[in-house]
């Protein structure tokens, strides 16, 4: 045998061929009920911060969870959605935004600057929902804005 032959030792160490995931993970902190608890807490409204400062995690962590990206065997890798049609932080109700259609499908003379100083928004955002491109599941994307006549 010459000196070029030589072959490394066999390995001994066993190979996963698997991530541990979860609770099998020896650096977790986290039970699966606690994941599912997160998750329902963020659904019911819950601040992010205030989970995370509860459970002793990043704000951070507490996104990937809600969103899927970790723990993701567990919540099937599905976001979560807190609004689910409802928009949060919007200054106009679903009404509202029901009663401007009809204000200015019924009345010719009003114009969007009028309207949106009325509602307290200003004329762009009177006219994204008027053509469809805001609140979608009031308007169905339905461009209701007066085309100028020839």
């Amino acid at each position: 045998m010459s000196n070029g032959d030589i072959t490394p030792p066999p390995t001994t160490r066993v190979r996963r061929t698997y991530a541990l995931r979860g609770e099998e993970h020896p650096q977790t902190a986290f039970h699966s009920s606690d994941i599912l608890r997160i998750r329902d807490e963020y659904a019911a409204g819950a601040r992010s911060a205030d989970i995370a400062e509860r459970f002793g995690i990043s704000v951070c962590q507490v996104g990937r969870i809600v969103n899927g990206s970790s723990w993701s065997h567990l919540t099937g890798g599905i976001s979560l959605s807190r609004t689910k049609g409802i928009r949060r932080y919007s200054k106009l109700t679903p009404d509202q935004v029901r009663e401007i259609i009809a204000r200015y499908e019924s009345d010719r003379g009003l114009n969007k600057s009028a309207l949106g100083r009325e509602f307290g928004i200003s004329r762009q955002q009177i006219l994204a929902i008027l053509t469809g491109r805001w609140w979608h599941e009031i308007t169905q994307g339905i461009d209701r804005t007066r085309k100028a006549s020839v």
